[in-house]
């Protein structure tokens, strides 16, 4: 899980997404690759959101979560990877959004995809 604000947040948003009525399952994924003895484990892909899951009628989950500082800035500081896997899922019907807070989320669990209308 990422460190500071960041880890904050994420940590906050699982928490309450997992209690949300819609929400049949939620976790937080890690991307990127770990040293292990031998070389390296890759994860999940670069790009993959922070919080991924499903609902209970079987709508994909994929929410990227970034503090109040790095959400303030141009595309929210995602990386082109991030924004690709979101914009994908948003166009084949996911629950997708970028953001910063747990009443962020919860638009988004409602349907909004909040973070990413408004990209450049």
């Amino acid at each position: 899980m990422a460190s500071g604000k960041e880890g904050k947040i994420q940590k906050e948003c699982l928490e309450a997404g997992k209690k949300h009525p819609e929400v049949a399952w939620l976790d937080r994924s890690n991307s990127g690759k770990v040293r292990v003895r031998g070389g390296f484990l890759q994860l999940h892909e670069i790009g993959t959101p922070d919080l991924i899951g499903y609902t209970i009628d079987a709508r994909v989950i994929l929410i990227e979560i970034k503090d109040e500082d790095k959400y303030a800035k141009k595309n929210h500081s995602m990386s082109n990877e991030q924004i690709e896997r979101l914009l994908d899922g948003k166009k084949r019907g996911a629950i997708a959004g970028c953001v910063c807070s747990v009443e962020q989320m919860y638009r988004v669990l409602n349907g909004e995809h909040v973070g990413l209308d408004d990209l450049t």
